[in-house]
């Protein structure tokens, strides 16, 4: 074998693993179309601050529940001790 064959096998040996490489970087490459989907699937900072209103809302009326059921409680009590201290007087 010459050293002009050896060359161009070495060549053809080079070529075949550059060609192999880049068919697996490709195909571990994403696409632009998985980076689409990537992008449209991830919550927006606008979709967030939307959650995050629905939450203080929530919480906001549960709270105001609780203290209205609070403030009856509280105004029952107060007109039982009065009936209770004019029994007592």
């Amino acid at each position: 074998m010459t050293n002009e064959e050896l060359f161009d096998d070495l060549k053809q040996f080079i070529a075949a693993q550059n060609s192999q490489l880049e068919e697996q970087l490709r195909a571990d490459m994403a696409t632009k179309e998985d980076l689409q989907r990537l992008e449209q699937s991830m919550a927006t900072k606008e979709d967030l601050k939307e959650v995050e209103k629905s939450i203080h809302q929530v919480v906001g009326d549960a709270m105001a529940q609780v203290n209205e059921e609070n403030d009856a409680r509280l105004g029952d009590h107060e007109r039982r001790i009065t009936r209770l201290e004019h029994r007592s007087a």
